[in-house]
């Protein structure tokens, strides 16, 4: 019966998960650093097979590169400072960036150089997702704009892509399905 919080690990639990899940999942899996960023966490993810992080702070970028050199890196806040792309592709080597307006394409392409080899962007789209604490009015692009924002993001892309939040804590699973949906919808226009 502590006085204090208890923080107890279990890495070889989160390293079976991070296995388990890489297993059965098709495609690329990222780890949110900001779920938690202790070190130990990030071991574990990493001896259960997990390659990518999905970064949203400079301190987040530095953290992952220096603990993983090898490690893909992802900047997924949709709003970021130029100096923070700057040092995040200069220094770190993050060739991928998230981007919800063109304000943001804007910003990415001047401080990487434009046409920067490997560089991938990421329409970031808002999805609606009652039931779940709602990220739609504080992040991502409407699907009009965001099928606009593909367009303009095409040419200097190597890797273009689209991707959603459906909502912290999100309960519903269909939430996934309608997100899904709509990104296609995106895809198509």
């Amino acid at each position: 019966q502590p006085d204090e919080p208890l923080h107890c690990l279990r890495p070889d639990v989160i390293a079976a998960a991070a296995r388990g899940f890489v297993a059965g999942f098709p495609g690329s899996v990222l780890y949110a650093v900001k779920c938690n960023p202790e070190p130990r966490v990030l071991r574990a993810l990493w001896a259960g097979g997990v390659r990518r992080f999905d970064c949203a702070s400079p301190a987040e970028v530095a953290l992952v590169r220096q603990m993983f050199p090898a490690a893909s890196i992802h900047y997924m806040h949709p709003i970021k400072p130029r100096s923070a792309i700057r040092t995040a592709h200069g220094d770190f080597g993050v060739r991928d960036f998230v981007l919800d307006s063109h304000e943001e394409l804007a910003k990415i392409l001047a401080a990487t150089g434009a046409a920067a080899p490997g560089l991938g962007l990421f329409v970031r789209l808002a999805v609606r997702n009652a039931g779940a604490y709602d990220l739609t009015g504080k992040f991502g692009a409407k699907a009009d704009a965001a099928a606009e924002l593909l367009a303009a993001a095409r040419p200097h892309a190597e890797r273009l892509g689209l991707s959603f939040h459906v909502g912290s804590q999100c309960l519903r699973p269909c939430a996934y399905a309608e997100a899904m949906t709509l990104a296609a919808q995106v895809i198509a226009a």
